[in-house]
């Protein structure tokens, strides 16, 4: 078998056989060492007298160089040459060729030949649309859409040649379409059929009738014909006879068509006893309406068309008069009922058929009403006295005019009997009330009247009496009370306290604090308790929550009061900015007495008024004066206004005593105050006391005020982190006789 051998096989070869046939003649030689790619390296030179001889390695590049001649001997003939296909890559075929009407396309690798040389291998691919410049001629119809036809014709004159709306596409890549004739019934013209004249043509609108005589009018039928030329025509008539004859082009209208006969003559009379009427609706002929006459005999004679009813009183009926020529219903004064009565001749009215005093207090002379047709004296409560005018609430008529009604059978604004435990009726000015004395003769034994209030009442004190007293001896809890009207601990006192503040009875004293909880907070806290009703702490026997209702007695508060001052304000009860009320709203109070105690519990996060209690109390906050206040709106942010401030004190963290005296009788009202120092509290209602003070005020003496007790607020949030607490002691409310 023969084998084909490569470019650097046959070198290695030569060089293999070179070498063999010198070592045949008995030379010594050296073989090169195998050439890198580039080429073989040169061989060595062969021994003394012998030849040298050394073919290069093969490599893939060029022939390796001679070996040099060894001492004595020939130089080595050079090495074999390289791989010609070394280096060579194969992939630039030639390009695609026609042959014919067939395309020859070559592979994209070919192959390396033992020259070097690359060869490639091809296909030959028919082409169905022939073959130019090295490739497939494309289908002429490609992207070719045959749906635009040509416009359609007129064939002749009556036919329309109409194209198909999708042809073909021909071998040259043009559309063809088929066509189709169509008749066209009224012709063709300017390509296209034309259509029908009469089309939308309503032949309904004929020339105007016309009389054929004086009694026939001759009309054109509809609808017509339409011809050839779209144009109507109307070539059939009929005669229509006219009741009221023939005109121009219609028949005459009916002169009474539209006309009412409704306006006769009016009634008159025919002679003196006959009268003449006429029928409200007539008859119409020609155009001209008639009425014909009705004819009545009148016994007692006509007048103005109309038969008079009566000539005398006796041509009527009973209850009935003849007035005028008719009869007229006896309902006046003058004919009055069934006989006609004439009322008028006794000074009297006609009412209901029969004649009466009167029918309206009109009719009565002054100092009377009329009541059920007769005048009655104005004598009585809803009539009384020459005008006959009603008394007003809480008076009664004497008899000639309306007078207070004071007497224990007719008091107060309904003027009813008094009785039960108010069996005696007070004269109170333009009003009176029924009171249980107004004497004290009239109150049981041991009892006093206050006659300004007509209640009966243990005798005044002579001498401070106690309504109410609390040294906070018990309960003692650490814990602190928060919430909003709560019970504090196990005692009498309820509370408000809220945003971190608390309330507690412990060591002896009412205290409330700002950090009764985990965080200081603008807020407050206010413990009371009720001065009147079924949980009054009160002796409301001897106090009435309404102070000016305390007849001929004093009112005198006394307790102590101290708060802390750890960042040296004198502090407030009124704000500028909610967020920033640090040291500002620290007030410190005792209210006297209060409307509400709800009405204390202000919202801390505003610097307006957000409370609704009212009343007075002792304050101390804004300055180191201690202040006796009225105030309404609440403490917080409330109205404040002083009736007494004392001086200044040293300090506004001492301990203070204070006694308020209220005088019912002429509401004269007393501050006294004096610091106890900076470590302990006095007992309050003793002693004498650095500054007093009086004033006069009476603005809500006269409202039930049922609330009292100690209050505390401040403002610390944020900035400030100190803790604020208020003392309270020995509490004492009394009574005695007011000077």
């Amino acid at each position: 078998m023969s084998r084909k051998w490569s470019g650097w096989q046959r070198s290695v070869l030569a060089a293999a056989i070179f070498t063999l046939a010198a070592c045949a003649e008995g030379s010594q030689v050296s073989t090169g060492s195998p050439g890198p790619s580039t080429g073989g390296v040169a061989g060595t030179g062969g021994t003394d007298g012998g030849a040298g001889a050394a073919a290069g390695s093969p490599g893939a590049g060029a022939a390796g160089i001679a070996g040099s001649p060894g001492p004595g001997g020939a130089a080595g003939s050079a090495g074999s040459a390289g791989n010609p296909c070394a280096g060579v890559t194969c992939n630039a075929p030639p390009a695609s060729t026609c042959a014919g009407g067939d395309l020859v396309v070559y592979e994209a690798v070919g192959t390396c030949g033992a020259t070097g040389t690359c060869s490639y291998s091809s296909a030959t691919t028919p082409c169905p649309n022939g073959c130019a410049n090295g490739a497939c001629t494309g289908d002429p119809c490609i992207g070719v859409t045959c749906v635009t036809p040509p416009k359609n014709t007129c064939a002749d004159a009556t036919h329309l040649s109409i194209y198909q709306s999708t042809g073909v596409c021909d071998a040259a890549g043009k559309c063809t379409y088929d066509k189709v004739p169509a008749f066209c019934p009224f012709g063709c013209q300017n390509d296209v059929c034309l259509g029908d004249p009469c089309a939308g043509v309503s032949c309904n609108t004929p020339s105007s009738s016309y009389c054929k005589n004086a009694d026939y009018l001759t009309v054109y039928d509809v609808p017509g014909t339409c011809n050839a030329s779209g144009q109507c025509s109307y070539p059939s008539t009929h005669d229509v006879y006219c009741a009221f004859g023939c005109s121009g082009t219609g028949c005459t209208g009916d002169p009474c068509a539209g006309k009412t006969c409704t306006s006769p003559p009016a009634a008159n009379c025919k002679d003196g006893n006959t009268a003449r009427t006429y029928p409200s609706t007539g008859t119409c002929t020609g155009g001209t309406c008639s009425y014909p006459e009705t004819l009545t005999t009148c016994p007692y004679g006509c007048v103005n068309g109309v038969c008079r009813d009566c000539q005398t009183d006796a041509n009527c009926g009973a209850g009935k008069f003849c007035q005028g020529g008719a009869c007229a219903p006896c309902d006046s004064s003058s004919h009055c009922g069934a006989t006609c009565a004439d009322c008028a001749a006794s000074s009297k009215v006609c009412s209901g058929g029969q004649c009466v005093e009167c029918t309206g207090t009109g009719l009565c002379s002054a100092g009377k009403y009329c009541s059920s047709n007769v005048c009655v004296a104005c004598t009585d409560d809803a009539h009384c006295g020459a005008s006959c005018a009603p008394c007003s609430a809480g008076t009664r008529c004497d008899g000639s005019s309306c007078v207070a009604c004071e007497s224990d059978s007719r008091c107060g604004a309904a003027c009813a009997p008094c009785g039960g435990a108010t069996p005696h009726c007070k004269a109170q000015g333009a009003a009176s009330l029924c009171v249980a004395c107004l004497s004290t003769s009239d109150c049981s034994s041991g009892d006093v009247c206050d006659t300004t209030t007509g209640t009966c009442r243990p005798p005044c004190p002579s001498s401070l009496t106690s309504v109410f007293r609390d040294d906070f001896a018990t309960p003692n809890v650490s814990s602190w009370t928060t919430g909003e009207d709560v019970q504090v601990s196990t005692s009498r006192w309820r509370a408000y306290a809220v945003n971190s503040h608390g309330v507690r009875i412990s060591g002896g004293r009412l205290a409330i604090s700002n950090y009764a909880g985990s965080i200081h907070k603008h807020g407050q806290g206010y413990a009371y308790v009720p001065t009147s009703g079924v949980t009054s702490a009160y002796d409301n026997a001897l106090y009435d929550a309404t102070l000016g209702a305390n007849s001929g007695k004093s009112v005198v508060w006394s307790f102590n009061m101290r708060r802390d001052d750890p960042e040296s304000t004198s502090g407030g009860f009124a704000c500028s900015s909610p967020s920033s009320q640090n040291g500002i709203t620290v007030g410190l109070a005792y209210v006297l007495a209060t409307d509400s105690a709800a009405g204390l519990n202000a919202n801390a996060g505003t610097c307006s008024s957000s409370a609704s209690g009212k009343g007075y109390a002792v304050v101390l906050g804004g300055s180191r004066k201690l202040r006796l206040v009225r105030f309404s709106g609440g403490l917080r942010n409330g109205t404040l206004t002083d009736l007494i401030a004392s001086s200044n004190f040293s300090s506004v963290s001492n301990y203070f005593s204070v006694r308020v005296t209220y005088d019912a009788p002429t509401h004269r009202w007393q501050l006294e105050a004096r610091s106890d120092g900076s470590s302990s509290f006095a007992e309050p209602s003793t002693g004498s006391f650095s500054y007093t003070g009086t004033a006069t005020d009476s603005t809500y003496v006269n409202e039930a005020l049922g609330f009292s007790g100690p209050y505390f607020q401040s403002g610390c949030t944020g900035l400030c982190s100190s803790d604020y607490t208020a003392l309270f002691d020995n509490v004492q409310v009394g009574v005695r006789c007011a000077p």
